[in-house]
C-alpha cells in the first residue's frame, strides 16, 4: 500500500509540473493594424477644401521609440491621385508611446461628375513593424455630395430628354414648385412631360441615404392628359402615372439634374409595359 500511495504522489506533481508549464503566457509580437470598427468607409466629399476623411491605424502595443508603417493605395474603378483624390504620404509615423494615428484622404470634388463613384483599397505593407494577418486591408468608397436645397430646383430645364420605347428631345420642362415634406424629404411639381400639352405631374424627392438620392413619382389617374396624346387608340380617356416596379428616379443636388422614371397608363386599363425615362437638365 505505501508503494502505491508514493506512485500515486509522483504522478500527481508530474502532472501539475507539465500543467504549469503549458499555461507559461507568451507575449505576440507588436504589429500595425488598420483599428477601424469595420474595414469599409463612406466618404461623401463635400465642394470646400476641408472637406476630409480619416482612417485610423495603429500598433497593437506601444513602442518606446517612433513607429512606422507603409502601405499602398489601389483603386479598381480607376481613381487617380491628383485627380479624384490626396494622401500626403504612404507612410504614418506613430510617436514613441502612441498607439493609433489617421490616414487623411481628401477627396476632389471637381474629379467626381454626376454618377461618379470610386474605391479606394489601402493595404498596409510593413514598415517598423510587420503588418497583422487581420485588419491589414481597408476599403473607402467616395462620391460627391451637396446639401439640398429644394429651391434650388425651380425653374426650367430647357434640355430635357425622354425614352419611351423611342428616344425624343431636347425639349423644355420646368418645375413650378417645391414643399418640404421633413429634413430630408420634399415634393415638386413638374410641369410639361411629354411635351404634349400635360398638366403638372408630382414627384417626392428622398435623400435620407446620401448615397441613394430617390425621386418617386406620386401616383395620379386624372387631370394629366388625354391618353389620346400617347396613342389615338385611347383618345378621350386620360393619362395615369405611377412607380415602375424596380426602377427608381433620382436626382443629383450638386448638379441640379433630375431622372425620373415612372409607368404610364390609361385610367381604367391598366398601364404599358415600357419604362418611360425624362432626364431634366439645365
Amino acid at each position: 500500500m505505501k508503494k502505491i500511495k508514493n506512485l500515486f504522489l509522483f504522478s500527481f506533481l508530474a502532472t501539475a509540473f507539465f500543467a504549469c508549464k503549458k499555461e507559461e503566457i507568451s507575449i505576440p509580437p507588436t504589429v500595425s493594424e488598420f483599428t477601424a470598427s469595420t474595414s469599409l468607409g463612406t466618404y461623401f466629399i463635400q465642394n470646400s477644401p476641408n472637406s476630409s476623411f480619416k482612417i485610423p491605424v495603429g500598433l497593437t502595443a506601444a513602442s518606446t521609440s517612433p513607429t512606422t508603417i507603409n502601405f499602398t493605395v489601389t483603386s479598381p474603378t480607376g481613381a487617380t491621385a491628383g485627380t479624384q483624390y490626396t494622401v500626403e504620404s504612404t507612410t504614418i509615423t506613430i510617436p514613441a508611446g502612441k498607439v493609433v494615428d489617421t490616414i487623411t484622404v481628401k477627396g476632389l470634388f471637381a474629379g467626381y461628375p454626376t454618377g461618379r463613384r470610386d474605391t479606394l483599397v489601402f493595404k498596409i505593407t510593413g514598415g517598423t513593424v510587420g503588418a497583422a494577418s487581420w485588419s491589414n486591408t481597408y476599403t473607402l468608397v467616395m462620391q460627391k455630395s451637396c446639401n439640398v436645397d429644394l429651391n434650388s430646383f425651380l425653374g426650367n430645364y430647357t434640355r430635357t430628354n425622354e425614352f419611351f420605347g423611342s428616344a425624343y428631345g431636347p425639349y423644355l420642362t420646368s418645375i413650378s414648385s417645391v414643399t418640404p415634406i421633413s429634413a430630408t424629404k420634399g415634393r415638386i411639381v413638374v410641369q410639361n412631360l411629354y411635351d404634349s400639352g400635360w398638366g403638372p405631374i408630382e414627384f417626392e424627392l428622398d435623400w435620407t441615404d446620401p448615397a441613394n438620392f430617390k425621386a418617386t413619382v406620386i401616383p395620379k389617374s386624372a387631370g394629366i392628359a388625354n391618353a389620346g396624346t400617347i396613342s389615338s387608340t385611347y383618345a378621350g380617356r386620360q393619362v395615369a402615372v405611377r412607380p415602375f416596379a424596380g426602377e427608381e428616379g433620382t436626382f443629383s443636388s450638386c448638379d441640379g439634374t433630375l431622372t425620373l422614371k415612372m409607368q404610364l397608363g390609361v385610367a381604367g386599363l391598366g398601364f404599358f409595359n415600357d419604362l418611360y425615362t425624362v432626364t431634366m437638365v439645365r
